[in-house]
């Protein structure tokens, strides 16, 4: 089965790429939709307008838009499959090559930094007084919680590349429903401070209410 990669941003967008597999599309890159079928695509953050653009590009025909999503899903999921036949599925990128000189040149290397190493003097690990607060912020009275659609769709696919570290951490913050989560609950648990930042402030994907 084919899996398509959807660009819906850029010089050429929209557009697609098959691959084949969801493995082999993730592994090639970033800022594309993985899709499966019609659902993911219902599922996902597109808008009415990009999925009508994107179904008159690909279909050859010219619709002024769709009754519903579903509706609209369900043609342009038919409308790629149909583009992408004769097309040849691309697969995972080849693991580079290593010569018999290059490897025992970086064996060589490996071995000189281990001796480098042992003869270094070791350095003294500070150690973190028992009981210490963590260092506080202006956000620890925020709670972060992912926006309407996202916990609609009760899935981080179609707005992150699966097991990127991004879509690791929408997963997360959906598992704490519309309720949402502390920003510092969510920080102690691992989740990187940059990505809750860089969402609230360029996309719609989470939203900030004060407690």
């Amino acid at each position: 089965m084919n899996v398509y990669a959807l660009h819906i941003t850029g010089k050429d967008a929209p557009m697609f790429r098959v691959f084949a597999s969801a493995r082999a599309a993730s592994l090639s890159g970033n800022g594309f939709m993985i899709i499966t079928n019609a659902e993911s695509i219902a599922k996902s953050a597109l808008t009415m307008a990009q999925i009508t653009a994107a179904y008159n590009k690909f279909s050859g025909r010219e619709v002024k838009g769709f009754h519903d999503k579903p509706t609209a899903a369900e043609r342009l999921f038919t409308a790629m499959e149909k583009a992408a036949e004769g097309m040849t599925p691309e697969g995972e990128p080849d693991a580079p090559t290593t010569t018999a000189t290059e490897t025992e040149g970086e064996t060589t290397v490996a071995a000189t930094k281990k001796i480098n190493r042992e003869k270094a003097p070791k350095k003294t690990k500070k150690v973190k007084a028992e009981g210490s607060a963590p260092r506080a912020s202006h956000n620890d009275g925020v709670i972060i919680r992912a926006n309407d659609e996202v916990l609609k769709a009760k899935s981080a696919d179609g707005f992150h590349r699966p097991g990127s570290e991004a879509h690791i951490a929408l997963t997360a913050i959906i598992a704490y429903g519309k309720k949402g989560a502390p920003w510092r609950e969510l920080v102690d648990g691992g989740i990187s401070t940059k990505y809750i930042s860089r969402n609230l402030r360029l996309t719609d994907l989470l939203v900030a209410d004060e407690k």
